[in-house]
């Protein structure tokens, strides 16, 4: 007996491959005909394990199907038991049917999510908040999926204020955690964030959206500017300079 498997709109699965299908259908070709075209039955399976819904059908000639409804985040996984004179088939000829190992196939509906976040070198850094790190590779995001992708680039990102003056920073540490770094730039907004669907996981799910991640690139230290005055400011007082007046009022600013 082969066992094949495919989703419901055709398209064929290697054992230990991922689908998003909401149901998957399992094929067992037999190598010739049973004596009893309906010995063959759903207990003589193997299994089938995580199969909601199983449904066992003869399709014609040597082919029978189990439609099976998708239980997510699971194997779902068939084999054929070995015939005995309790289980399983015989051909014409009265053999035993030989067993088939279990074909599986990994179930996945869930869309994937990333979280952003943000470091520099005085730890982690909220968003909103500043950073007054200057200089290169100042700002670190991370960027954490929520399971393992293939298809996740620097350019899948929504971003304006992050510039390198050398290299992209762009670097993939796992399957599931990118980071990007980005040069100091004073006054600047580093924005980060993600548009729907840019990235999937093993089984073709989109991932979902998600929103700014906001740092700002502060790298210039306060100044204050001293006045004084003796008129309310109507006029200015210069350092080193005099006054006649009881009352000098100074301002810092």
């Amino acid at each position: 007996t082969t066992i094949t498997a495919a989703t419901t709109g055709g398209t064929s699965l290697s054992t230990g491959d991922y689908t998003n299908s909401p149901k998957i259908i399992f094929t067992f070709t037999l190598n010739e005909m049973p004596a009893d075209l309906t010995a063959f039955a759903l207990a003589d399976l193997d299994g089938p394990n995580n199969c909601d819904d199983p449904l066992f059908q003869y399709q014609g000639h040597m082919k029978y199907t189990l439609q099976c409804n998708s239980k997510d985040s699971a194997a779902v996984s068939v084999g054929v038991q070995q015939g005995t004179s309790s289980v399983g088939w015989t051909d014409v000829g009265g053999n035993y049917n030989n067993p088939a190992s279990a074909f599986t196939v990994n179930s996945d509906v869930t869309v994937p999510t990333v979280t952003i976040t943000a470091s520099d070198s005085g730890g982690s850094r909220l968003s909103g908040v500043s950073s007054k790190i200057t200089g290169a590779a100042a700002v670190t995001f991370t960027f954490t999926v929520s399971e393992a992708t293939t298809d996740f680039v620097k350019g899948d990102l929504t971003q304006a204020g992050c510039a390198q003056a050398s290299g992209t920073g762009w670097t993939a540490t796992s399957a599931t955690v990118y980071k990007l770094e980005c040069d100091a730039a004073d006054g600047t907004d580093m924005v980060m964030s993600l548009a729907a669907g840019v990235l999937t996981d093993a089984a073709g799910n989109p991932n979902a959206a998600v929103s700014k991640f906001l740092i700002s690139s502060d790298t210039s230290a306060p100044t204050v500017t001293i006045t004084a005055s003796d008129d309310s400011f109507a006029n200015t007082i210069s350092t080193g300079g005099y006054s006649n007046k009881n009352t000098i009022t100074w301002k810092f600013a």
